[in-house]
């Protein structure tokens, strides 16, 4: 069953017939939305985004190429944009405490808006919930992220998810962690 916020979402993209919504996209708290590549600046003001943040890597030729149309939309859509070279866990945990430090609506991305967007977004979520929250929500925080496309199967992304909750951990912001 669809939650109320991809149900709007999913009206919104019908109600607008050339604006498609961005991959895997959904609302991970009151303030903050996920999902792919933006195609279109529209969505961003029907659910009030202040600001963008861009993951990508300058190593994707791809995406090199894409982000000078990405800096267009978001400008045209009146909004702050903060693009982020993820190259190491730690560029993906300064985003997400960008996000945590931030308290307006924002849009987080990558190309497909399933690992690297999935990742900040446990981060972040870790943060804003608090240890203890954090600690006993964290099995549902994960399989949520495996639900937008989220690949821990894949051992590259485990061992990413392993570093991040293990520096969560040394920052006291999980009391004890455990993978799903």
């Amino acid at each position: 069953m669809k939650t109320e916020y991809e149900q709007r979402a999913l009206q919104f993209s019908d109600e607008i017939p050339n604006c498609p919504m961005p991959k895997n996209f959904g609302q991970v708290n009151d303030r903050l939305y996920r999902g792919g590549w933006p195609q279109t600046a529209d969505f961003l003001s029907d659910f009030n985004i202040i600001e963008v943040i861009t993951l990508y890597s300058s190593s994707n030729e791809k995406e090199a190429k894409w982000i000078i149309t990405l800096k267009k939309i978001v400008a045209d859509a009146g909004v702050n944009h903060t693009i982020i070279d993820v190259n190491n866990n730690w560029d993906l945990w300064r985003a997400a405490l960008h996000i945590h430090e931030s308290n307006i609506r924002m849009y987080v991305h990558c190309q497909a808006g399933a690992n690297r967007t999935s990742m900040v977004c446990l981060i972040s979520e870790i943060m804003r919930l608090g240890p203890e929250l954090a600690s006993k929500a964290l099995a549902a925080l994960v399989n949520e992220a495996i639900s937008y496309g989220f690949d821990y199967h894949k051992e590259k992304y485990r061992q990413i998810l392993t570093d991040i909750l293990i520096q969560a951990k040394q920052q006291g912001l999980l009391f004890d962690w455990f993978l799903p």
